[in-house]
């Protein structure tokens, strides 16, 4: 349990509640400022407002930037033009289809972990979503920690692609130390 200096039910003390969150989020304490793990951005492409709202507060609490779209089109320009380390997207949408925009996704970042978040919950609509390029599909409500999902799919990418530059360079070592 964690607390805060806040008046309890009775209006005095100190207020307990869970800490829901583990070591991703560190309360101050003794005048020690909050340690976060590194912060990552996602991408929530997602048309229903409250999961909007529901999965950005969470991911906030554990330091995870979230960008918000409602619509396909508004989602596949935020992705051209920032920088993100995950797409969350959902699997329908108003204005087209989250499965094509996963698709489009995958052509354009290939190296970046995408994660559909759907209420379609038939073993079909998670093959069609890991055909469609998804590294994974997960159900609403993903009862499941959604952020430290989250963050093990961006920390696996990115020690891969670590892997990867280190690999390429000592390619390159070699062959320039190998002249014919």
């Amino acid at each position: 349990m964690a607390s805060i200096d806040a008046p309890n039910e009775q209006g005095q003390g100190r207020t307990e509640f869970p800490n829901y969150f583990g070591d991703s989020v560190r309360h101050k304490t003794n005048n020690k400022t909050m340690k976060f793990p590194n912060r990552y951005r996602v991408l929530y492409a997602e048309d229903n407002a409250d999961s909007l709202d529901l999965v950005t507060m969470i991911c906030d609490l554990s330091n995870i930037e979230v960008v918000t779209s409602e619509t396909v089109a508004e989602a596949w320009r935020l992705a051209q033009s920032e920088q993100f380390d995950l797409y969350l997207l959902d699997s329908r949408f108003s204005d087209g289809d989250g499965l094509e925009l996963c698709r489009r996704l995958r052509s354009f970042a290939p190296h970046t972990p995408i994660l559909i978040y759907s209420g379609d919950a038939y073993e079909a609509d998670k093959k069609n979503g890991l055909a469609a390029g998804a590294n994974d599909y997960l159900t609403k409500p993903f009862m499941g920690n959604l952020t430290e999902t989250i963050r093990q799919y961006i920390e696996r990418t990115q020690k891969n692609n670590a892997s990867k530059f280190e690999l390429q360079q000592l390619n390159k070592e070699l062959n320039s130390s190998v002249s014919i």
